[in-house]
């Protein structure tokens, strides 16, 4: 691999700890494991292994424990035989990483945070008072997260740490070039069951809160930056989104936007007005994981062409640089 490729694993919403899984991931596990040793040929070996969310079913402590054992252990194990033992873990948390509030408790906070068409009321006081009661409710849901993140054996040795939990921010050297890596916590307002879909936020401040010196000389230190949640643009409220597209993910700040969280099979390129710059490449292959490679710098983009590093976004599914495309890996939870 040239020395200023940096390539990943993308690895989304595997659920473990879901019902009746136990009897078949077992199954599912030696041929998953056999499939990165075919990936490896096409696009190894990897820098970074990159989960998008939804690691565990119910955000419980012992599903965490059974995820370390289970799968995140053995796949290191192999991606060690692979060549890529060194590689870092970078994860974001989905709707299904956090315990969820109970509902019956006597808690204005919770009651307010469980709908989320109150957020805008509350907001200025989630976001300004990060010890307030509203804050508490989703650290306590976060709290397993926050655990196994701590102690978590493949996470990088250096990280910021954000506003919420499950916001980090990477820098990964690569040669002489420069990687950064952003997650934003996207699930934070999906603590009940039900659809979520344009009910969810992200925040400006989650950015400000990982790039204290400004996201603009951030951006300015790196060769390649990529972002990072679990639900992609359609999940958040037209306030939020429009917030993306000026604040938080403007044209020509993240190489790649790679989310789960999906439910569709379905294949995008959306351009915005004649900027060549924004331009999201989305493909949405549910139950599935793809590897990714991208090589910093590039031309803006052209139809039929690869994505460089200049584009806005990246749903999971399509690969940046140049190459062939990487073939889908076995499956990796619904």
């Amino acid at each position: 691999m040239p020395a200023d490729t940096f390539a990943w694993l993308h690895l989304t919403d595997l659920h473990f700890g879901l019902k009746g899984q136990g009897c078949l991931w077992p199954t599912l596990r030696q041929p998953f494991l056999d499939d990165l040793a075919l990936l490896r040929e096409h696009c190894g070996p990897w820098d970074a292994v990159l989960f998008t969310g939804d690691l565990v079913q119910s955000g419980q402590s012992a599903q965490f424990q059974g995820l370390q054992e289970q799968v995140l252990g053995p796949l290191w194990e192999q991606l060690t035989r692979l060549g890529s033992g060194d590689a870092v873990l970078v994860a974001v948390p989905g709707n299904h990483d956090l315990f969820r509030p109970n509902a019956a408790e006597d808690n204005p906070a919770i009651d307010a945070l469980l709908d989320p068409d109150q957020f805008p009321r509350i907001a200025a006081k989630f976001w300004d008072q990060p010890d307030g009661s509203y804050r508490r409710v989703i650290n306590h849901a976060f709290a397993a997260w926050r655990d196994w993140w701590a102690d978590a054996p493949h996470r990088p040795a250096h990280f910021t740490t954000g506003e919420i939990p499950g916001d980090p921010a990477v820098t990964i050297a690569k040669g002489e070039r420069r990687i950064g890596l952003m997650g934003l916590n996207t699930a934070f307002l999906q603590l009940g069951p039900g659809d979520y879909q344009r009910k969810l936020v992200w925040d400006p401040r989650q950015v400000h809160a990982l790039c204290p010196d400004g996201i603009d000389r951030r951006h300015a230190d790196h060769d390649l930056c990529l972002l990072l949640t679990h639900q992609g643009p359609e999940w958040l409220t037209p306030e939020a989104r429009a917030l993306g597209d000026s604040e938080i993910a403007p044209a020509g700040r993240f190489a790649l936007h790679l989310f789960g969280h999906m439910h569709e099979a379905r294949l995008e390129m959306i351009r915005r007005g004649a900027n060549p710059e924004a331009v999201r490449l989305g493909s949405r292959r549910p139950r599935r994981h793809r590897q990714d490679r991208a090589r910093p710098g590039g031309r803006p983009p052209r139809p039929g062409r690869a994505l460089p590093a200049q584009a806005l976004g990246h749903r999971q599914g399509s690969r940046t640089g140049p190459g062939r495309p990487a073939p889908a890996a076995g499956p990796a939870g619904a």
